[in-house]
């Protein structure tokens, strides 16, 4: 998704919501489309988890998130849905917070913090 925000495509129109929208392997084809150069699909990945790392950094340096902020308000896990199809649904605060734990393994994060390792920081060239 940080992709479509940084190339300015809307993510409606992408494979985020539906599989035969354009994906990544389209976006790298348009950037070499226009740039010139080589830019392979891992090339769009390693770009896309800069820009998350670099978000979430933004965040823990400039208004000490921790991952109790990475969870939606507490009203949207306490109150149903007041009306349509998904009326009384409300979000699950336990699934939640597992979801957090894959995310954040996924970007190698810490867990119990939701702070950034330095070594990841380092590894993306945020931090020299």
């Amino acid at each position: 998704m940080a992709l479509c925000d940084t190339l300015g495509i809307c993510s409606i129109i992408t494979e985020w919501c539906g599989h035969d929208l354009p994906g990544i392997k389209d976006f790298a084809e348009l950037c070499n489309a226009f740039l010139v150069k080589d830019i392979t699909f891992e090339d769009m990945l390693e770009k896309g988890e800069r820009i998350a790392t670099l978000e979430k950094y933004f965040n823990q340096i400039h208004t000490n998130f921790e991952r109790k902020d990475d969870f939606p308000p507490e009203r949207l896990m306490m109150e149903g849905v007041k009306r349509g199809p998904l009326k009384g649904e409300k979000l699950d605060k336990e699934k939640w917070g597992r979801m957090l734990n894959e995310y954040y393994e996924l970007h190698k994060w810490n867990k119990e913090s939701g702070k950034i390792p330095k070594k990841i920081l380092k590894e993306l060239d945020i931090l020299i």
